[in-house]
Order: structure tokens, then C-alpha cells, then sequence
């Protein structure tokens, strides 16, 4: 479990977050939702533990992660990984060498088990006989997937997925969401997803956290948000 506790947080004498209260549960989908600029991006940079807040706690699995040496900090990171929503893949490198780099960084694997670790995770993902293709000879599903197949090459248990769906057309964004619930349901890899997608809401949430000036204005299940009377919540959700 994540918990994040009276965090606050700010740059430059301006709070982005404040006071902001939420667990992340193993056993359930929790989706962050808010206006663009709300801090959600923040939020979970900062529970990477690549922001550190003005105050507040963010606890990985029992370790506060902020009074955690470098070393242990970087133990508990590799529980953690992300996917970004431009998939950040490097351009001069092939998908192998993209999908591999963090084994040939962090583990001690010879060539030819990193190989067949790679192609696993490709075909995990659904891709199949691109290794050495360059990022721009891919479209941009397969470059999210390639993205994935690399965020999961460690075995997380957590995934921050970035806007997955953000700039794919609805066929692509529906396998998108397949794969998350995939990762999810059979590899019990705990997604937490930042999204204005409400078709991606509406088909893998099941914990709704929505962030509004400054603060967390809901904490609840799927249900009780598309319900909620709340007109800042109906406003976000296009019923205005």
C-alpha cells in the first residue's frame, strides 16, 4: 500500500498541493483525475519520490520514503515505475536497446538472458518481431507499448501510467486499457493512472481521487463519482 499523508507541496514560495490525505490499495484501481495544471503530475512525481514536499509523508509498503538513505530510497523506487504519456523512448536507441537499458543498468543478467527477458515482455504486450526498429518507424501504440513493455522489465509492483490513452484513437486506447487490467488481473502490477479520459475511467477505475485547487475534493469508488452532486465534480465531468 501507498499512503500519502498531509503532503504538501511547492515550488518557489507556491503551493501546488496542500494537506493532501489518500492510500492507494493493492487490490483496486485508483484513478487521479483534475483539470489540467492541478497538480497531478506533482502528486505523483513526488510519490516517485523525485519531488520532495514541503511536508508530509509518502509510505511505500510500511518506509517513509523521505527519511529513507539513498540507497534504501532506491530499493524501494524499484517497486515503483512509470509510464509516460509521450513514452519517453530514446530516439537514437532501437526497441531493444530501449526495452533492455534498465537490466543492463540494474541487474547483472548475461546478453542472452536479457534478450529473452525483452522478447517476453514484448510479446507480453503484444508486439512481436520489432527489436531493431527505431522509435520513429513506430506508430504511437506501439510505441506506448514498447514504453510498457520497458516499465515493466524490473517486475514492479506499481505503475504510474501518464494520460495512457492521451493521443490514441478509441480502438488503440480500448487495447491500452486491456493491457492495464492484464498487468493488473494476472501480474498484480497496481496501476495508478492519471487520466481525463472518461472512457478510461469509466471501463478500469474503481477508486476515483480528483484533485481541485490545491486539494482532494473526492476520495471514492467509481460509482459514488459519476453520482456525486458535488457541481465541481458535475462540471469536470461535462454535465454542465
Amino acid at each position: 500500500m501507498i499512503e500519502i499523508k498531509d503532503l504538501t507541496i511547492g515550488f518557489d514560495g507556491n503551493n501546488v498541493l496542500e494537506n493532501i490525505n489518500f492510500n492507494i490499495h493493492k487490490n483496486n484501481i485508483t484513478i487521479i483525475v483534475g483539470q489540467s495544471g492541478c497538480g497531478k503530475s506533482v502528486l505523483v512525481k513526488t510519490i516517485e519520490g523525485l519531488y520532495k514536499p514541503l511536508n508530509g509523508k509518502v509510505i511505500i509498503d510500511g518506509y517513509d520514503i523521505f527519511s529513507l538513505k539513498r540507497k534504501q530510497l532506491q530499493q524501494i523506487r524499484r517497486k515503483l515505475t512509470m509510464l509516460f504519456q509521450g513514452s519517453a523512448l530514446l530516439d537514437s536507441l532501437n526497441v531493444y536497446q530501449n526495452v533492455s537499458l534498465p537490466l543492463f543498468e540494474h541487474t547483472e543478467f548475461s546478453e542472452k538472458d536479457i534478450y529473452d527477458i525483452v522478447t517476453e515482455k514484448l510479446e507480453l504486450v503484444g508486439l512481436k518481431d520489432i527489436l531493431y526498429k527505431m522509435p520513429s518507424e513506430l506508430s504511437g501504440g506501439m510505441k506506448k507499448r514498447v514504453a510498457l513493455a520497458r516499465a515493466i522489465i524490473l517486475h514492479p509492483e506499481y505503475i504510474i501510467y501518464d494520460e495512457p490513452t492521451t493521443g490514441l484513437d478509441p480502438i488503440i486506447a480500448d487495447e491500452i486499457n486491456k493491457l492495464i487490467l492484464k498487468l493488473y488481473k494476472n501480474f498484480k502490477i497496481v496501476p495508478i493512472i492519471i487520466t481525463h479520459d472518461f472512457d478510461c475511467i469509466k471501463k478500469i477505475g474503481e477508486k476515483i481521487v480528483m484533485i481541485h485547487d490545491k486539494k482532494i475534493i473526492f476520495d471514492g469508488t467509481l460509482s459514488d463519482y459519476k453520482n456525486s452532486h458535488d457541481p465541481r465534480i458535475k462540471k469536470f465531468q461535462g454535465k454542465y
